[in-house]
């Protein structure tokens, strides 16, 4: 199996569905397929020569090769990436591409770092941002537990527990209802509308929104009870704040008005915020670490997940 024939063309056809059209392929299909024919021409010729040769690799080549990891889900690429991350220019890619493979094994190994980390007084954000980058898809109890106590400690950066917003709906058990993971999540982004950092107000909007949707399923108007605390905050936003998203083209009011949507009726309101405003206009300042990776499928990621989320209401 060559490389240029068959993984080029499924590294294009998987970033083309992300982006949800054409436009990636017209431009950079001729990028990567100049730069996996330079793998081929150095003998990588299929995955196994791939991973066998990462480690030698400079790391600007790296850069999007741990990209193509991910977005193939080579999850025996794992090991070499976890070793890969004791170099600081790759650590945060090797982090995300390891979070988007879900690997337990692995999971394990973030989410042991993770505890160590919360018990010190005064974690380490930059490797915190390494944790929840990891974890981003978790599963387990351990991994789960680390990423719903960062997402409540009000002592820490928002940016940081803004990214866990981002991804914890779908952690672990987080999205179910009686589970101690569903109420913390929940009473954490309801205190989330009131902090002073736009990140973590955006998220918990998005948190809330999100596992409103699920209790569609339960129709009984008890089950919505938990969320009522955060409508009167909810609707204060949707009326008054005309801040834009942190990385998005919407304002901080349309975030509010689907929130309350997901709430009142558990669905995601159709046409939602990204929908309504026109992407041509300017996005909201996305504040974030240094160290944090600005490709832009990892924003396009996030969008194609907000998609999902909707995408799934309608088919329950």
């Amino acid at each position: 199996m060559k490389l240029t024939a068959s993984i080029r063309e499924s590294y294009v056809r998987q970033i083309a569905t992300t982006l949800g059209g054409n436009d990636w392929q017209r431009a950079h299909r001729a990028t990567y397929r100049r730069r996996l024919t330079q793998l081929e021409r150095a003998g990588i010729r299929n995955i196994a020569d791939l991973i066998a040769n990462m480690p030698s690799l400079s790391t600007k080549t790296l850069d999007w090769v741990i990209q193509l990891c991910w977005l193939l889900k080579v999850k025996q690429a794992a090991p070499v990436l976890w070793q890969l991350m004791a170099r600081p220019k790759l650590r945060m890619a090797c982090a995300h591409a390891m979070g988007f493979l879900a690997v337990n094994r692995f999971e394990r190994k973030f989410a042991k770092l993770g505890q160590m980390e919360l018990q010190n007084p005064r974690p380490d954000i930059r490797q915190l941002e390494v944790i929840v980058a990891g974890l981003r898809y978790a599963i387990g109890p351990e991994a789960t537990e680390v990423m719903v106590s960062i997402f409540e400690r009000p002592d820490l950066p928002g940016w940081i527990r803004g990214e866990v917003g981002d991804a914890i709906p779908s952690i672990g058990d987080v999205g179910k209802r009686r589970s101690k993971s569903f109420n913390r999540t929940v009473k954490a982004a309801i205190a989330g509308l009131d902090d002073s950092d736009i990140n973590m107000q955006f998220w918990s909007m998005y948190a809330l929104g999100s596992l409103a949707c699920h209790y569609k399923r339960y129709p009984k108007p008890s089950i919505n009870a938990i969320f009522q605390p955060a409508l009167p905050k909810l609707r204060e936003i949707a009326a008054t704040d005309t801040r834009l998203a942190p990385g998005y083209w919407w304002p901080m009011s349309a975030e509010a008005e689907d929130a309350i949507g997901c709430i009142e009726t558990g669905n995601w309101p159709q046409p939602d915020a990204g929908e309504r405003w026109p992407s041509t206009g300017p996005r909201g300042e996305w504040r974030c670490s240094e160290s944090a990776p600005s490709h832009i499928e990892l924003r396009v990621e996030r969008v194609a997940e907000r998609l999902a989320y909707v995408a799934q209401s309608l088919r329950d």
